[in-house]
């Protein structure tokens, strides 16, 4: 099930310490984020210090979006593309962004979007 889009900033949990203002990209794991790596999908910026198993604010750069998830098996962190039926898909040429959230074909899905 997808989660409440929160006004520019999403919470998210994180399984290592991250320094403030940090640029930030999900994990494989629902709702977590990590310091963004080289070449990683960029989802905001960490607005505090956070401790390992600490949530931390991460100001988004752009809006969260709701999609429709048309493939087999999403998992959080995958880049989501535009699917053939008007749903967001695993596959594809046009990138959206990041799945904040795991899911099957049929579920809604919140969609980060990357720079």
């Amino acid at each position: 099930m997808a989660t409440q889009y929160d006004n520019g900033y999403a919470t998210l949990d994180f399984n290592s310490t991250v320094t403030a203002n940090s640029l930030i990209s999900m994990t494989t794991t629902n709702n977590r984020g990590q310091a963004c790596a080289t070449a990683g999908n960029a989802i905001g910026v960490l607005q505090q210090d956070v401790v390992a198993g600490q949530a931390g604010s991460v100001k988004l750069f752009f809006p969260s979006q709701f999609a429709r998830f048309t493939g087999n098996l999403v998992t959080a962190a995958d880049v989501l593309y535009v699917g053939a039926t008007g749903g967001a898909s695993s596959a594809g040429t046009v990138a959206l962004g990041v799945a904040r959230n795991s899911g099957a074909n049929g579920d809604t899905i919140e969609v980060f979007i990357t720079r």
